[in-house]
């Protein structure tokens, strides 16, 4: 499923917030923004390793269970 991170996610690095153990989801994906005119900047990172800080704007498809993403959405 693809989400918008939490608040409480946002310029913290996926190892730092420990989301596979935490919340049970795996992070298969990080879609990044359009730019300012709207445009897709079709970038994106596959497997974003545990050092990749989350942005604001960034979308993550993610892997779990209905009740672990449920838990991600809550932060």
């Amino acid at each position: 499923m693809e989400l918008e991170p939490p608040d409480g996610f946002i310029d913290k690095s996926i190892a730092s917030l420990n989301i596979r153990n935490r919340f049970g989801v795996e992070v298969i994906l990080v879609r990044k923004p359009e730019n300012s005119k709207g445009v897709s900047s079709a970038r994106a990172s596959a497997f974003p390793g545990p050092d990749y800080v989350i942005r604001r704007g960034d979308r993550l498809l993610v892997m779990g269970t209905e009740q672990a993403i449920q838990r991600v959405k809550k932060g």
